[in-house]
């Protein structure tokens, strides 16, 4: 048997995995691929650039 040392942060940690799972779960939540998210930046950078 090998004892892990507990990190300090592990339930807060936890409770943010938690919280973003039941809301990519309930549907809150919308997923971007990496084309998507680069599409997203370079309008919104465009924007800035006018």
């Amino acid at each position: 048997m090998r004892i892990i040392q507990e990190d300090s942060d592990f339930e807060k940690d936890k409770r943010e995995v938690e919280d973003a799972y039941a809301k990519l779960k309930s549907g809150n939540t919308k997923l971007y691929t990496f084309e998507e998210l680069d599409e997203i930046l370079e309008k919104t950078i465009s924007g800035y650039e006018s």
